[in-house]
């Protein structure tokens, strides 16, 4: 039983997300060490980001 079964039912999903973040995370850290795993995690993070600003530029409602 996953401690997201015991989540309440609106924050379920981050609860789950953030677990399955912690748990790669773990393998990355065990597989390539501590530090490549912090920069794996910053690039990741960065690189959603900039995706994530841009989607939001191209597809804003009422511009061409």
């Amino acid at each position: 039983m996953l401690f997201t079964d015991h989540a309440h039912p609106a924050w379920r999903a981050n609860a789950l997300g953030t677990y399955r973040f912690w748990r790669v995370a773990g393998v990355l850290a065990d597989a390539l060490g501590l530090n490549a795993t912090l920069v794996a995690a910053a690039v990741l993070t960065a690189a959603s980001g900039l995706l994530a600003a841009r989607w939001i530029t191209e597809h804003r409602p009422g511009t061409r």
